[in-house]
């Protein structure tokens, strides 16, 4: 057997445990007792380490070395480069480091679900800091073989090739135009009639099959994955099993109808990705910044688009019996454009939404660097709100409580989010011009046309090249905020 032959065989088993983990994650979601948590942990950790054991294999490196010799096919060798990168990550991390973190992080994730609507940090804080703590020290270890610092090589295993160069640079500029931008939309509001307020109960199961039903018309493939619910919703699996999950509030249907939008766009990406490369990482996807982009493509893009609203009005007057004019298109239109501060960072609207994960990078970055101390998270978190958006949470779990991914170890994920918003409004824009009947088609209902440009342009790439590569290919040229900022004029100001 071939040394590349070897790494692909090895790949084929990394990537079956992977999508085992993924299933595993989300019904420690869904469906897993609190009490099962410790069994979780230790049946996670137990994959997670054999994972370790293909890597740390004796002959693994030999064959990374050899393979590199070989002739091989331009996606072998991108293969070969996601092989590489790997073995970094996974080779920099001791068995009982990995262990420690895998049992922790899914402990925490069971801590959590009874902090937050107790509005308790201090049930958190002692798993919160040891979180932390193991994540900095994996963090070292990795930039050591990476040669960035711990916080940039936690954000790597995201996002490879991030950086906080790149990140600082974007975000700055935005940091630079939102505050002004949001309070002239804010003006432009005040002088505006008020659109009038949809009043429920809107029953859990009509949201459900709102939410089914637009899933149909996106292109979600039900054959390969299924809708569920979860205290915060997220799309897992694996490529060919992928699992949406979404919350329900009777009083509002927007948040679950928007969260499965959001899902789905995640999903649409999983269920692109080349199936004859979807035992190999280069048939993975490419980071989660272009992750967060196609979700953020058909949730902001597409979703709140007026095109999109009028197609999906008459669903919402069927399924929900609505009547009278708060249920007219226009007024559904402004509902949708309306912005307002607000504490939770997944109801946010597209104005505030990047502040959002601007003071969370802030902050999860000092607590690895050591500028911030997480005892003081709550008092850290407040004052970034009233900084940024001029509101104090009225409750923790309005607060630093509100999201999974630091319980869950998810440390260098957020800046992704806005990553991906700026992709997804780069992308819109570029389909826009090839595509000059793109909103009609939205407008009738007529998803597949973009999807099939979506496969073509970013699906199908999976990670055979690199992000930068990927969208300079499909919008001719790099990531800027230029397109988001152009976005967001044309939407709140101009319209």
């Amino acid at each position: 057997m071939s040394a590349y032959a070897f790494l692909e065989e090895k790949s084929k088993k990394i990537n079956t445990i992977k999508d085992i983990l993924g299933i595993l994650n989300w019904d420690a979601s869904t469906m897993m007792p609190t009490g099962a948590a410790s069994l979780r942990g230790e049946q996670s950790s137990m994959l997670n380490l054999m994972i370790q054991q293909i890597i740390k294999d004796s002959g693994f490196a030999e064959a990374l070395e050899n393979a590199s010799s070989q002739n091989l096919t331009p996606e072998q060798k991108a293969n070969l480069n996601e092989l590489k990168r790997y073995y970094i990550h996974q080779n920099a991390i001791e068995d009982n480091l990995l262990k420690e973190y895998t049992e922790l992080t899914n402990e925490t994730d069971m801590v959590w679900r009874e902090a937050r609507p107790q509005n308790n940090f201090k049930m958190l804080l002692p798993n919160l800091k040891k979180i932390f703590d193991l994540a900095r020290q994996m963090g070292e270890a990795k930039a050591e073989k990476l040669g960035c610092t711990p916080y940039e090589a936690l954000v790597d295993e995201f996002d490879p090739g991030s950086n906080c160069k790149k990140i600082d640079l974007i975000f700055n500029d935005l940091e630079t135009f939102l505050p002004d931008f949001l309070q002239k939309v804010l003006h432009k509001q005040e002088n505006e009639t008020k659109p009038i307020a949809l009043e429920g109960p809107f029953p859990i199961e009509r949201q459900k099959e709102l939410g089914l039903k637009i899933m149909d018309f996106l292109g979600f493939d039900k054959n390969f994955g299924r809708l569920d619910i979860s205290t915060h919703p997220f799309c897992g699996g694996s490529t060919n099993d992928v699992r949406i999950t979404t919350r329900y509030d009777e009083n509002d249907f927007v948040s679950a109808l928007y969260g499965v939008i959001h899902e789905t766009g995640h999903a649409l990406y999983e269920q692109g990705l080349p199936d004859a490369w979807s035992a190999q990482l280069a048939g993975q996807a490419r980071g989660m910044g272009l992750h967060e982009s196609q979700s953020l493509f058909y949730e902001k893009q597409i979703g709140r688009n007026p095109h999109f609203v009028s197609f999906l009005a008459p669903h919402l007057k069927q399924i929900f019996e609505g009547k009278g004019p708060a249920w007219d298109v226009d007024n559904l239109i402004q509902l949708n454009r309306q912005v307002q501060p607000s504490f939770i960072r997944v109801e946010a609207d597209e104005v505030t939404y990047p502040l959002h994960i601007i003071m969370r990078y802030k902050i999860e970055k000092g607590l690895i660097d050591g500028t911030y101390n997480i005892a003081d998270l709550p008092d850290i978190w407040d004052n970034f709100m009233v900084k940024y958006l001029g509101i104090k949470p009225d409750s923790l779990s309005n607060g630093c409580l509100q999201d999974i991914h630091w319980p869950v170890g998810l440390i260098g994920y957020f800046p992704s989010y806005t990553m991906g918003s700026l992709i997804a409004a780069q992308l819109f824009a570029s389909l826009r011009d090839q595509n000059a009947n793109v909103e009609k088609e939205i407008e009738q209902g007529q998803f597949k046309p973009t999807l099939e440009w979506l496969r073509k342009n970013i699906h199908e790439k999976a990670s055979f090249l690199s992000q930068d590569e990927i969208l300079i290919k499909a919008t001719k040229q790099p990531l800027s905020a230029n397109a988001f900022k152009t976005h967001l004029q044309k939407r709140y100001l101009n319209a």
